[in-house]
C-alpha cells in the first residue's frame, strides 16, 4: 500500500513503524526584505509602516518592526526558533499564553519577537523589537 512504502521522509519506512507518523511541514521560507541582515523574517509578511521604526547609526542599530501575516502562530514560532539560532541568536526564553513571546540574545544585542492572534479575518501580527543588550 502507498502509505506503507518508504517515503524517504524522516527515516520512517511505514506508518506502522510509529504510533503517529505525521507528514512534516516544509516550514516558512526566508524573506529577502528583512530590515537587518541578522534578523530572520519569514516570507509572506507585510510591514505595517505606520507602526514600524528603525534607527541606525555607525555605532547603534535598533528598531521595532511590525508585520501582518496569514501564517499561523505555530508556523511563525517554528520559523523564528529555527532561523534565529542559525543567524547566531541564542534562545533566552519562550512564553506562550494568549500570545507567544520569543526572546533571543547575541553579543551586545537583544531580540524579542511577539506573535499575536488578531482573529480569523485579520490574521496574525508579528512585532520584532531589536535593541542593544541591557546590563
Amino acid at each position: 500500500m502507498p502509505w506503507q512504502q518508504d517515503s524517504g521522509v524522516g527515516g520512517v519506512d511505514s506508518y506502522e513503524d510509529n504510533d503517529y507518523a505525521p507528514v512534516p511541514e516544509p516550514g516558512l521560507g526566508m524573506s529577502p526584505d528583512t530590515r537587518f541582515q541578522d534578523i530572520p523574517l519569514p516570507e509572506g509578511v507585510r510591514e505595517v509602516p505606520e507602526q514600524t521604526y528603525v534607527y541606525e547609526t555607525r555605532n547603534l542599530r535598533m528598531g521595532r518592526m511590525v508585520y501582518n501575516t496569514r501564517h499561523s502562530i505555530p508556523e511563525l514560532s517554528n520559523f523564528f526558533l529555527k532561523h534565529a539560532p542559525a543567524a547566531g541568536w541564542e534562545v533566552v526564553s519562550v512564553r506562550e499564553g494568549d500570545s507567544v513571546t520569543l526572546n533571543f540574545k547575541k553579543e551586545g544585542k537583544e531580540l524579542t519577537v511577539d506573535l499575536h492572534e488578531r482573529g480569523l479575518l485579520m490574521g496574525r501580527r508579528v512585532i520584532i523589537n531589536y535593541t542593544p543588550a541591557t546590563a
